[in-house]
This record gives structure tokens, C-alpha cells and sequence, in this order.
């Protein structure tokens, strides 16, 4: 999906999320943790990530989260699996949804990434 959209449609639909946990179990599955309920029922969720700095999941064609800045400790574990567990947390950070998104790799997501955050710094 992300990869067959222009740049203005990946702005309009994407919130930036700078805060949220990565955590990695013994098995190296990986599991984020978002800090704020995103809308809609997950449909075919997808994790676009390439071993950079920046991820995007997208959960439904209506919204695009990007994780700013993957920790460097965590990005080849990332890349090694297949899917994410992904957890959106309550305003009591209580688990409010809970899936797995598949991963699919795509060249350019750091440039994207950094083109978004200094055109949302701008607005």
C-alpha cells in the first residue's frame, strides 16, 4: 500500500509517533507498544521497515503511523523476522488492541521519514 502512494497522500495520512516501546523476547519477536489508540480495525496491517531509522505501520487505509528514530540496538532484529506484534495502549496505558502486522521491506522509507518530519515541523 505505501509503496503505491505519492508523498502528499503518505503526509496527509501519517501521524508521527516519537515515544513508544520496542520490546524484543527471547525468541527475538519483536513487539511494539504505541502509546495512543489508532483508528480503525486493523485490515491486513503492514509494518514497512528496511533497517533504518524510521518504520511505518499501516494499519488501515485511513491512517500511517511512523515510529521516529529505531533504536540502532534493535533495527537488525527487526529486519530478521517476518511480522511485529503490534499493542496500541489506552489513555490508562492499558493494552487496547493487540495484532501482528507483516513486514515488508521498501528502499527510500528514511528519506520519507526525514522529508516528513521537516515538513511537519513546518505546520
Amino acid at each position: 500500500m505505501l509503496d503505491k502512494m505519492d508523498y502528499d497522500a503518505i503526509k496527509a495520512k501519517t501521524r508521527i509517533v516519537g515515544y513508544y516501546d520496542v520490546l524484543v523476547n527471547e525468541d527475538e519477536e519483536v513487539l511494539f507498544a504505541i502509546p495512543f489508540k489508532i483508528p480503525g480495525e486493523p485490515t491486513n496491517p503492514l509494518f514497512y521497515y528496511s533497517g533504518g531509522m524510521h518504520a511505518f505501520l499501516v494499519k488501515n487505509h485511513r491512517t500511517i503511523v511512523m515510529c521516529d528514530f529505531i533504536n540502532p540496538d534493535v533495527r537488525s532484529t527487526i529486519t530478521n523476522n517476518s511480522k511485529v506484534l503490534l499493542v496500541e495502549l489506552d489513555e490508562e496505558q492499558s493494552v487496547s488492541e493487540e495484532y501482528e502486522a507483516e513486514i515488508v521491506s521498501l528502499a527510500g522509507l528514511d528519506d520519507i521519514g526525514s522529508r516528513l518530519l521537516e515538513d511537519k515541523a513546518d505546520d
